[in-house]
């Protein structure tokens, strides 16, 4: 006998439900942690070594910015991240703008070209292409040309290309690319919210064995639409990570903020969707992992609107160092000799 169809929860306001969908995952996050602490472990040292506190440090700063050439940040991205964005990204159905496109063909070139013989002096010697009659004059190219292998030529010129790319894709390009899988996140995030309604992020798979077709319908789209969002966060991650189209890490970013502000909707909210996006997303977890309890209150940000809202979230750190410090000076100079604290 099919059980009654369960009645949909209350929709509750987006935001007030990334509130609440954060503090519900890392309570569950929190309960799951406390367990694994109850369980048996094997001894370890009691202390950790200087090396060790150095180590952890060093990992919690924020990279140091690159090296600037020409006004523009030197960026670490190799021509096989490219290659992985173009693949992902036309798999989600997105597009690839036409100013990208032109250098990721120049890129092909590169590699499928087929250089001559080298003209190198030890090369003209090895092949007896140096002879009495020409030296005089292939000597004197030799003093004034470099010295230079094919291979030499092709790193050089698909590392600037790298660079032509991800300063290009730091604009509009970028914009363009995002804005090309919104729909599809869009898409994504309003299926998982539905879902939601009926899948809670505690509820596992054996609630299926008696449950309605509407409620397995909702736990196979959950798993479906996860995917979708898994998917659309590693091209974000791709354009963030590795293209660094925002920028690196800087002291006054709290946590993941740069990969937070693609996906935020406003500047207030940055740290919350900040911390959700670090909740379990694996096995073990909600159905739709991280997405379960939060996906109605996202949105995909191009990079322009996510590097206002960090300019914004700065500004604000700015304001409450500054209103923090004048707090401490206030109340120093209260206490001084001679003065009451008001």
């Amino acid at each position: 006998m099919t059980a009654p169809t369960p009645a949909p929860r209350k929709t509750k306001d987006p935001l007030s439900a990334l509130v609440a969908g954060v503090e519900q995952m890392l309570s569950e996050a929190r309960r799951r942690r406390l367990a694994a602490a109850r369980r048996p472990r094997p001894p370890t040292r009691r202390h950790r070594t200087e090396d060790h506190r150095t180590e952890n440090r060093r990992h919690r700063l924020p990279r140091v910015l690159g090296l600037r050439r020409e006004g523009h940040q030197v960026s670490t991205a190799a021509a096989g991240d490219i290659a992985n964005l173009v693949e992902q990204t036309t798999a989600l159905g997105g597009t690839i703008p036409t100013e990208l496109v032109d250098i990721i063909a120049t890129i092909d070139a590169v590699n499928n070209w087929d250089p001559p013989q080298p003209g190198d002096l030890a090369s003209l010697c090895r092949r007896g292409d140096l002879t009495a009659d020409n030296a005089s004059t292939i000597l004197d190219a030799a003093l004034v040309q470099p010295n230079r292998r094919p291979g030499d030529l092709t790193v050089t010129a698909k590392h600037e290309l790298t660079q032509r790319f991800t300063h290009v894709l730091a604009g509009p390009a970028g914009d363009e690319l995002v804005e090309s899988l919104r729909l599809a996140f869009q898409q994504a995030c309003t299926a998982v919210a539905d879902a939601a309604n009926l899948i809670a992020p505690g509820d596992r798979v054996d609630i299926l064995t008696d449950a309605d077709d509407n409620t397995i319908r909702a736990w196979q789209a959950l798993g479906e639409h996860k995917a979708t969002l898994d998917r659309i966060s590693a091209v974000i991650d791709i354009l963030t990570d590795r293209l660094e189209v925002l920028g690196v890490p800087q002291p006054w970013h709290a946590g993941n903020a740069i990969r937070a502000a693609m996906y935020t909707p406003d500047a207030d909210h940055l740290a919350l969707v900040a911390r959700a996006l670090l909740t379990p997303n694996g096995t073990g977890g909600a159905r739709a992992g991280r997405w379960h309890s939060i996906a109605a209150a996202l949105t995909l940000n191009t990079p322009s609107t996510a590097r206002s809202i960090l300019d914004t979230a700065h500004h604000t750190h700015l304001e409450e160092v500054a209103a923090e410090r004048n707090n401490v000076q206030t109340n120093e100079a209260a206490t001084r000799p001679g003065r009451t604290a008001a």
